[in-house]
């Protein structure tokens, strides 16, 4: 291959290399950087969202949060019959009989009950109580049931005689949320079912409705946490500690700023980054039990109206449960928010949720690249050809576009920018990236682009430019192909080969 056939193949050699760096690291995740770099770009852009998303579902859903301060204070007041965890079944069905006597619209109960424990005999006040909650108020309460495809125990077979299990475990979403595995639903589509589709639909469900219909197996969504808590219902007790976000231009700034710097960098403070309350309400046991015992006429009133109606979460926050979930607004949350989380999008978004990535976004990210790298080795050789030579004297172009005398008093600084054309299509690359990412996530309700992967490719790109291991590779390979197809012994007219008669173009 003489020196023109090398120059003609350097471009297209470039091109594929691109291409393949950005396709190996994101199909085969070597050292599981796609996937890291992934799940920062979700955080980073989700911190940054937080302030702006409003719901109309937050006041619509509850939180009855049982924690270890307030089982000791049930047990002090001879409410409960354990002073720790695990809390006795006739316990819970105490808490649960207030909360359906309060008239929820619907009730969750996110605890395990798969197997009666030997040493408590009250299992059956809980079945109880549970089928009370359907003859009395009309109820069925909604109970967190296993993983897909496990079988019931006897316990959970008599359980589902007056109470419904849900799908509540999970493996390979990441931080997606599944709403339907195999024919089975899981809890928050399960909850949405009740209060958007079934009945008369709350007024808290916005989004145009989403039927099961429209869910294929595995279908899953991409969590959405807003930052702005409608503060505790009761101030006055010991338990409303947490610091609600206030929701000025000072704040919504300051999150957004230190959230974004804390997914995409990783050194800010993490906990300024987060805020601390959680999207929805939370009501303590101890909350729940002491204004319905001894509370004032107001506060049982605002009582009643924070759950009559609503959607109710029964959960736990308790050391060594490991019931735990990652909020990327505000840190480790008990996992029934996320929970109520998945179940203020549905509620808020309907059929237009934000969905996870599958099969057809992965195949998509790859065609993205394909296009950056096409965009950054054409552009960056676009802008090498108007690169001039500066002549030093008043920084005057001696020759501008290959015309002699072109050139004006300064315009040497200005083509002077061209001698780091990686850097200019870099940032070129980086704006389109932001631009794709805004229209996947905002038109096609897919969750944030993997942009901190895309921009980390395109910089080590822009540093593998012109290094050996491209010089080796649009060099050495197009000979060798030469080699292949018989070129190998074409000389120049004067016996040297290409490359010694500096035959080829840069």
């Amino acid at each position: 291959m003489d020196g023109g056939g090398l120059a003609k193949w350097r471009l297209p050699f470039r091109v594929v290399l691109y291409v393949l760096v950005g396709w190996f690291v994101l199909r085969f995740n070597p050292f599981g950087i796609s996937d890291k770099s992934d799940l920062a770009s979700q955080d980073a852009i989700y911190r940054l969202l937080a302030p702006g998303y409003h719901s109309p579902a937050r006041d619509a859903i509850v939180v009855v949060l049982l924690d270890e301060a307030a089982i000791q204070d049930l047990y002090e007041w001879q409410v409960f019959h354990a002073n720790e965890w695990p809390v006795r079944y006739r316990d819970h069905a105490y808490l649960l009989g207030r909360i359906l006597g309060l008239g929820p619209r619907a009730l969750f109960v996110d605890v395990f009950f798969r197997r009666q424990r030997s040493t408590d005999d009250s299992f059956p006040l809980l079945l109880r109580v549970l089928e009370r909650g359907q003859e009395r108020q009309g109820v069925r309460v909604l109970l967190a049931g296993n993983f897909a495809g496990d079988p019931l125990t006897p316990d959970q077979e008599a359980l589902e005689r007056v109470a419904d299990l849900s799908l509540n475990g999970w493996s390979g979403f990441g931080k997606a949320y599944p709403l339907r595995i195999g024919d089975e639903f899981t809890t928050a589509y399960e909850l949405y079912r009740r209060v958007c589709l079934e009945g008369s639909p709350l007024a808290a469900c916005t989004g145009a409705p989403l039927q099961d219909s429209h869910l294929e197996d595995g279908a899953a969504l991409s969590v959405y946490w807003g930052s702005h808590s409608p503060g505790p219902l009761f101030p006055e007790f010991a338990h409303a500690s947490c610091e609600p976000f206030e929701g000025t231009a000072w704040e919504v700034v300051r999150q957004a700023v230190h959230g974004f710097g804390q997914g995409l960098l990783g050194h800010l403070d993490a906990e300024e980054a987060r805020v601390k309350c959680p999207y929805h309400r939370v009501i303590f046991g101890n909350e729940l039990v002491a204004v319905i015992k001894r509370g004032t006429p107001e506060q049982k009133e605002a009582l009643r109206k924070a759950i009559a109606g609503k959607v109710v979460l029964y959960g736990l926050s308790l050391d060594g449960l490991h019931d735990v979930v990652e909020s990327p607004v505000h840190g480790q949350l008990p996992g029934v928010f996320l929970h109520a989380m998945a179940l203020d999008n549905l509620m808020a978004l309907g059929k237009e949720y934000i969905k996870a990535s599958d099969d057809f976004i992965g195949r998509v990210n790859l065609a993205i690249w394909a296009v950056l790298a096409i965009f950054f080795a054409v552009g960056t050789r676009w802008l090498e050809t108007r690169m001039v030579p500066v002549s030093g004297k008043g920084g005057v172009d001696e020759d501008v576009g290959g015309e002699k005398g072109a050139g004006q008093p300064g315009a040497g600084k200005v083509r002077a920018a061209f001698r780091h054309p990686e850097a200019i299509m870099f940032a070129l690359g980086t704006l389109v990236v932001v631009a794709v990412s805004v229209f996947m996530f905002s038109v096609m309700d897919y969750e944030p682009l993997n942009s901190i992967g895309f921009i980390s490719l395109l910089g080590a790109i822009s540093l593998l430019r012109d290094s050996k291991l491209e010089s080796h590779f649009v060099e050495r390979l197009p000979r060798l192909l030469g080699r292949i197809f018989g070129n190998s012994d074409q000389k120049t007219r004067d016996g040297k080969t290409p490359r010694e008669a500096g035959g080829g173009d840069t």
